[in-house]
């Protein structure tokens, strides 16, 4: 099933990355030590989804953050929001 939503989350229909972001999130939320193998890459997808032209993409990115904040990830996903938000908060203002 996380492979199929894998899939999802990269396909080039954004109501498809939409629906997987959020989807990707719940699961990981509920299966966290299932997903020890592709969380590097979830991680990387959502963080990179934040800057998704799309609204609601970039909300259900950051939606799945926050779910997944309660897990074992909660460190690692901690500190790389951070240095995400250090480089690129200021960057709304050339918007």
């Amino acid at each position: 099933m996380l492979s199929a939503l894998l899939d999802c989350f990269k396909d080039a229909s954004w109501p498809v990355r939409d629906c997987a972001c959020i989807a990707c999130g719940h699961f990981v939320a509920t299966f966290p030590e299932e997903c020890k193998e592709v969380f590097p890459e979830l991680q990387h997808l959502w963080i990179e989804h934040l800057s998704d032209n799309i609204q609601s993409v970039r909300q259900h990115s950051a939606q799945s953050i926050g779910n997944i904040m309660n897990t074992i990830y909660k460190d690692e996903l901690s500190s790389n929001i951070i240095a995400h938000v250090n480089q690129n908060l200021m960057k709304a203002k050339d918007q």
